[in-house]
């Protein structure tokens, strides 16, 4: 038999004006986060949306159209999203541009010389392209 646990569930007034305790969980419904108490905080500590996280383990998370500033992964959360690669690129090191949803048609577009043409775009769902800057011809080539 499983056993079902239940936390204090309130609005996010009602939340801020008490003291929860030490290692107490409970669940805001006004903005859909968990609350941690520490037994000496008013409101306790909220604990971050992914949604709200810029960066995880060295992954940028995106939400919104964007200008690549620096090497690294860029997990696409959402669609409709334009990423754009700088030229020229000052710096050594590639970009990878991944499409995290799996959404089925996330029309993910990146813009740039890339390859001798203006950009790309991702349609398949999970699909990713990396990409490494070509300084000598001022131009990203697919890996």
């Amino acid at each position: 038999m499983s056993v079902q646990v239940k936390r204090r569930r309130d609005s996010a007034t009602n939340i801020s004006a008490f003291t929860p305790a030490q290692g107490e969980l409970i669940v805001d419904t006004t903005n859909n986060r968990l609350i941690v108490g520490d037994g000496a905080t008013v409101g306790g500590w909220a604990a971050a949306k992914l949604s709200e996280v810029a960066s995880f383990n060295g992954v940028t998370l995106v939400t919104a159209s964007m200008q690549v500033t620096a090497p690294g992964f860029y997990a696409i959360r959402a669609a409709g999203v334009t990423i754009a690669l700088p030229v020229p690129w000052s710096g050594p090191g590639v970009v990878t541009i991944k499409d995290a949803t799996g959404a089925a048609n996330p029309n993910i577009v990146i813009t740039g010389a890339i390859d001798g043409s203006t950009g790309l775009t991702l349609s398949a769902p999970y699909e990713a392209r990396t990409l490494q800057p070509i300084s000598a011809l001022n131009i990203w080539g697919i890996q």
